[in-house]
Order: structure tokens, then C-alpha cells, then sequence
């Protein structure tokens, strides 16, 4: 067999946390490909107008390169677990997290977390902020319990994906002392300052913490308006040369707004409002990572032309300003993405976008809350494609109300679809997330539990198992939803439609 083209050996940096800390910012693994942490390198930026002494620490992309150094350079390829299961060669691909859920994959990392507990417990900051997310919550409650076991003063904060909603955000309090809902900027600063100064407020508006008052009303988290009050980025506690996969591929990560401006889809969670940065500053950034040599940028946005007018400016912008690069984002279907608004977006570098078309037929649109019909998708993809932009779409199968006419009503789109489409990305069947509409009017859509509601939600208060819900009228399980998604998948590649390599590997 060919030895692997990799970047190693490479220089990785110990685990070391330093001296008399206030706050300790980490991001532990899994947290997907080997980007730049955009949430956390906010953080940081919050952190610095604070004046405290903290420390950011990246223990995931450490962990990445550790990981596959070993098993490229010592030969540990492929890596074997203690049930003697080898483990994927990629455990960070995000189109399978499941790895992460095993215990014998949190056992294999579990040494190198152990080296940041040794240093907590050595170093003893007084609070420790982590990024949380549905696949590292289960290393991170573990990672805190050790420590607590040994230094039970120190005061532990969660944000981050796992933190945006007040209705998921609350059963985080069973491990984390104080849980800051939403974005950071208007409520961080205070919160680390006074914990700096040895207090433990408490009923912190966009903030939920167990010393609240019982019974306190649900806090509401700030949104910052300004989003360029902080700057951007620049992730200077190591270097960026790190941020990239152990074949050296690397992208520069940005965003140039928040939010969604749509928020009606009814499966989505994500109900932050819609706000923009300045077009000429997000070109400046773009601009100073072309200097540190990325060429590769990607959107971080939900809504990437939630304002097409800034969108249109950004590339005006990019375009006089002769940066060389190329960009991808997910843009949303919309009747102001002409054919001359995409042919735009690619003169200044745009050459993959992300559409999240989700329904595929006018009946499931409509189902969905998407505000759009089949007949802007085809105009959208095929403007975007003849463009010269990469297509990728995704589908979500199984909503409430689906009927098996839609089943076949998709199919026959997706294929009539397919000289426009470069990538099937995702087609999955429908999750139930708390915070969405779906979840917030089970009753109007005719949602149930197999099982006690409200134990359900409090064991899993992010994303509900797909086992444990069914709709009615007509009825839809888990089942269903998955012999749906089984049936498009296996009928569309019989078509010739393209899936991502690992939706294809499945069939």
C-alpha cells in the first residue's frame, strides 16, 4: 500500500495552562475538521476587552494532529480500539459523528485529557469556559468530574451550539455552574469580570446559573447589534499553521453576518435574529488572511445572502480589491438570486454554494415553513450552476405531513434537477430539535413521545432520539423516515444523481 501524503512531522504544541488565571477557554474535541474555531477565536476577542488574565487553549486541534501523526508516522494505521474495532482514519469527518459517542473512542483520547486535568488541577484557574456541543458533551461532563473531584472551587461555563436555546441550555446546569445562552458579547464580559473578582452573581440576564432564584423567569439572551465591535478572529493564542488537515488542506474561516432572516422553517432551532457586518470590513479580513496565504475562504453564516445587497457589495468589494480566492457558503433559495446576481458571486471567487432546499415538492415546502416553491429551486440551482458555482442540496425527509406522493414527487425533482446539482450533501430524515417550531406546537402537527414527555426532554434536551417521536395523519416513525430516506438515496443514485462519499458508502 502507498504511504499517506501527509504534513507530518509537525511541531505541536504542549498542553500547558498558565499561572494565576482567571478564566481558562477551551475547546475540546470533537469539534469537526480542522478549522479555525470561529466561535472561540470571538470569545477570545471578547475576553481581551476585559482586562482579567485568561488563557484560550485548543485542546481539539492538539488532539487532531496527535492523532494522526501517530498513526501516520509511528504506523498505528489503522488505529485499534480496546474491543479490537478499528477506528475510522477520520474520526473528525463531520458526516459521521457516532464515533464520538463511543466509549472506547473517549477512552483512546482520554490520556490527553487527562494532561489538561493535571494542569487544572496544578495551575488552578478560577473558572474554566468551554465550548460545548452535542458530540463533546459526553467527554466534557467527564472532564469536569475529574476535575471537580480534586478542585471543587472552580467555577465551570458553558456556551457555544449546546447553548442556544434557554429550553436545551437549562439541563447543562447538571454539570456546569453557569451557562451563557446565545451569543457572548453583551453578557461575557460581565460575567468572567465579576467571577475574576472572586463573586458568583447570579439571575444575569442571557445567562442561567444554579445560584439563580428558584422560579426565575427565562433569561433572554442579548444579541450584540454591532458586529464588528470586537474586530474578527485572528487566533493568535497559536499558530494558524495548525489549522489545517493532516494533508495540509486549510480554510480560512469568516462570517459577515448572524442569524437567519427567514426563521420560519419549522424544523429549525436556529431563531437568533439576522444582523450584518460591514461588506468593506469583511472584505478587509478576507484580505488579511490572502496576505497570511489562504486562498480557501468559508462562510461561517446560516444566511449568507439573508441581505443580498451586502451580499452583492461584499463581492463588489473582493472584486476591486483583486483578492484571489475562493469562497463557499450556504445561501438560501431566494427571487433576488438572478442569474446576473450569481454571475457576480463567482467573478469575485464564489464556487461552491450550499443551497438548503430541504423539501422537493411544492406540497413539502409548504409543510416545512421554507417561504419558496419548486419552481424558484430550479431557476436558483440551474442560474447558480450555469454560473459556474458548484451546486450542493441537501433534502430533510420525513416532516409532519408528508404523504408518499411527496416521497415520489421528490425523487422526480431531484432528477430533473440533476444537471444542476454537483453534490447531494445531505439527505437525512427529519430531527426533532427542541427550540424549533416542530417542538414548540407538538399538538399543531400532531407530535407525540413513545414514552414520558418530560423525562425524554431532559435526557435528551438537544436533539431528540429519532426512536422516541412519531407524527400522525399521516403516521411517520422512525421507520418510515428512514425507509424514505433509504428508498430517494437508493433511487436517486440508480439515476446517476452524485452523493457525498459517505451517503453513498451506506448503499
Amino acid at each position: 500500500m502507498a504511504k499517506e501524503t501527509s504534513i507530518y512531522p509537525l511541531n505541536i504544541p504542549a498542553i500547558e495552562v498558565n499561572e494565576d488565571l482567571d478564566f481558562l477557554l477551551l475547546e475540546l474535541p470533537p469539534r469537526f475538521k480542522p478549522l479555525l474555531p470561529h466561535g472561540l477565536g470571538y470569545v477570545n476577542n471578547i475576553l481581551k476587552s476585559t482586562g482579567i488574565s485568561f488563557q484560550t487553549l485548543d485542546v481539539n486541534i492538539i488532539c487532531y494532529h496527535r492523532y494522526h501523526s501517530k498513526r501516520l508516522l509511528v504506523g498505528n494505521n489503522p488505529v485499534i480500539l480496546s474491543n479490537s474495532i478499528k477506528m475510522r482514519e477520520e474520526p473528525w469527518d463531520e458526516s459521521d459523528t457516532s464515533e464520538w459517542h463511543k466509549e472506547e473512542v473517549v477512552d483512546y483520547f482520554w490520556p490527553h485529557l487527562e494532561e489538561v486535568i493535571q494542569e487544572i488541577i496544578k495551575k488552578r484557574p478560577k473558572s474554566v469556559g468551554i465550548s460545548s456541543n452535542c458530540n463533546n458533551r459526553f467527554i466534557a461532563f467527564k472532564f469536569i468530574n475529574a476535575i471537580r473531584e480534586s478542585v471543587p472551587e472552580i467555577l465551570f461555563i458553558a456556551g457555544g451550539y449546546d447553548c442556544i436555546h434557554n429550553e436545551n441550555s437549562k439541563h447543562l446546569l447538571h454539570f456546569y455552574d453557569y451557562v451563557v445562552i446565545g451569543e457572548a458579547e453583551m453578557t461575557l464580559p460581565f460575567l468572567v469580570t465579576a467571577l475574576a473578582q472572586n463573586e458568583k452573581p447570579k439571575d444575569v440576564p442571557g445567562v442561567i446559573s444554579r445560584f439563580d432564584t428558584p422560579g426565575r423567569a427565562a433569561a433572554i439572551p442579548l444579541p450584540p447589534h454591532d458586529l464588528d465591535l470586537y474586530g474578527f478572529p485572528q487566533y493568535e493564542w497559536l499558530d494558524t499553521e495548525l489549522y489545517r488537515n493532516f494533508t495540509g488542506e486549510r480554510h480560512a474561516v469568516i462570517s459577515s453576518s448572524r442569524g437567519c432572516n427567514w426563521r420560519r422553517c419549522r424544523y429549525c432551532n436556529d431563531k437568533l435574529i439576522f444582523r450584518k457586518r460591514s461588506p468593506a470590513k469583511v472584505a478587509a479580513e478576507i484580505e488579511f488572511w490572502v496576505k497570511k496565504g489562504f486562498r480557501l475562504i468559508q462562510f461561517n453564516d446560516s444566511d449568507i445572502n439573508g441581505d443580498y445587497t451586502a451580499l452583492y457589495e461584499l463581492c463588489s468589494e473582493i472584486i476591486k480589491r483583486k483578492l484571489n480566492v475562493k469562497l463557499l457558503g450556504q445561501q438560501r433559495v431566494d427571487k433576488h438570486n438572478t442569474r446576473e446576481f450569481f454571475q457576480h458571486l463567482a467573478k469575485a471567487g464564489f464556487f461552491h454554494l450550499s443551497f438548503g432546499v430541504d423539501g422537493w415538492s411544492d406540497h413539502i415546502l409548504r409543510l416545512q415553513g421554507k417561504g419558496y416553491n419548486m419552481k424558484q429551486v430550479f431557476q436558483n440551482l440551474r442560474d447558480c450552476y450555469e454560473s459556474g458555482i458548484h451546486v450542493i442540496a441537501s433534502a430533510v425527509v420525513g416532516v409532519p405531513g408528508e404523504t408518499d406522493d411527496d416521497v415520489a414527487e421528490t425523487i422526480a425533482n431531484f432528477i430533473k434537477c440533476k444537471n444542476y446539482i454537483t453534490l447531494i450533501g445531505t439527505l437525512r430524515p427529519l430531527e426533532l430539535l427542541p427550540g424549533s417550531i416542530y417542538f414548540q406546537n407538538q399538538a399543531k402537527y400532531k407530535i407525540s413521545f413513545l414514552g414520558d414527555k418530560e423525562q425524554i426532554i431532559r435526557d435528551y434536551p438537544i436533539n431528540i432520539p429519532n426512536d422516541l417521536w412519531f407524527s400522525e395523519e399521516p403516521y411517520i416513525d422512525k421507520k418510515i423516515r428512514f425507509e424514505r430516506v433509504d428508498h430517494i438515496t437508493r433511487v436517486l443514485l440508480e439515476n446517476g444523481l452524485p452523493f457525498s462519499h459517505f451517503l453513498k458508502s451506506n448503499f
